[in-house]
This record gives C-alpha cells, structure tokens and sequence, in this order.
C-alpha cells in the first residue's frame, strides 16, 4: 500500500503521522492477540472469585461467627470482581484496530 496525501503530497507532517499509526498497529496486534487468547481464562478466573466471594460475605454476615466482619466492602470488592470482564472486553475493544 503506497501512501498518498491528495492534499500536499510532499507533506512530511502528514507522512509522520501515517508512519505513527501504522507503528501503533504494530505493536497493538500482538497485544490484542494475547488479550483475547487470555480472555476466557480472565472471564472464568474473574467470575468465580466473585461469585464465591459473594456467598462467603453473605454466610459470614447471616451466621455471625466474625463479628466485625466488614460487609459492605467485601460486597463492593467481589462485584467489582464481577465488572472484571467488562472492563477487559473494553480494553480489547480500545486496542484492537
């Protein structure tokens, strides 16, 4: 592919960037590549911590065995967990081309 500006053909600010964006392609394939190979390993990992999590927090709140046992931010830490996947589908997205 042959790189042509029909605006100022000899345009070295034109070029530069044309050259910077086919660089930054080439650095993001592999990236994205490992990215998406990682993502069910990240999806699995990401929502079984989450969802075994939320049910540790919840039995340890309803039983009562540890008494200042901090609920709420156990709740907000494992459903972040559960965001995870989104976040990281959302990178892929970003990086991809």
């Amino acid at each position: 592919m042959q790189y042509q500006d029909s605006q100022n053909p000899g345009s070295t600010r034109n070029f530069a960037g044309y050259l910077a964006g086919r660089l930054w392609r080439l650095i993001c394939f592999p990236v994205v590549v490992l990215l998406r190979l990682l993502d069910p390993v990240v999806s699995t990992v990401s929502t079984a911590i989450s969802v075994a999590g939320v049910l540790v927090s919840v039995v340890l709140e309803l039983s009562g065995s540890a008494p200042h046992f901090p609920f709420w931010g156990a709740m907000a830490l494992f459903i972040g967990f559960g965001l995870v996947p989104v976040i990281y589908r959302s990178l892929i997205r970003v990086l991809a081309p």
